[in-house]
């Protein structure tokens, strides 16, 4: 997700003010409700991810977060680029949480710092790599490829999930295994 955002992110100012016409407030707004659900929205479904599998909680936040490029590939009226946005925002209020608790759920307790860092360091290697390989390519692609892309690495992340992510084992069985193993 971070990733498909960081690639995505400088064509899309571009693609806003070139192609669409718009003035920086309503870029602004548009980021801004995708802020503003997506950190509103965590303080609701942080314990969402506790009530329901989070592997469903996760999969549908990448689908929903996936719409924010379909969106802009499909639509150029602020009011509706803006509701998606929200949609979007709200896709990725559900993901953060779950999958920082599935991280948590599936690793022993004496690692889950260890892991946190890794996970942490793979999203801030998405914010890195997706703004350079859009450099490299964007004089290749036209903004609809770049969004066509994005929207793309979302879906096949929600496919990922589904075919790999796996219930975590209950408590005693990740002890057992954590301590046969050393």
């Amino acid at each position: 997700m971070v990733f498909a955002f960081a690639f995505d992110e400088p064509e899309l100012v571009f693609y806003m003010y070139d192609d669409l016409g718009w003035m920086t407030t309503q870029f602004g707004i548009v980021v801004g409700i995708y802020a503003l659900t997506t950190a509103s929205g965590q303080l609701f479904a942080g314990p969402i991810s506790d009530r329901f599998p989070r592997k469903r909680i996760i999969i549908t936040g990448l689908i929903l977060n996936s719409l924010l490029y379909l969106g802009i590939l499909l639509f150029s009226d602020f009011y509706m680029i803006l509701a998606v946005a929200a949609v979007a925002g709200l896709g990725e209020a559900l993901l953060m949480p779950a999958i920082s608790a599935y991280y948590l759920s599936i690793t022993a307790e004496d690692h889950r710092g260890r892991v946190m860092g890794f996970k942490e360091s793979a999203a801030a290697s998405g914010g890195v790599f997706g703004p350079l390989l859009v450099a490299g390519l964007s004089g290749l692609l036209t903004s609809a490829a770049i969004f066509a892309i994005a929207f793309g690495l979302m879906i096949a992340a929600a496919v990922m999930a589904t075919v790999f992510l796996r219930k975590p084992l209950p408590a005693a069985e990740k002890q057992k295994a954590s301590s046969s193993s050393a």
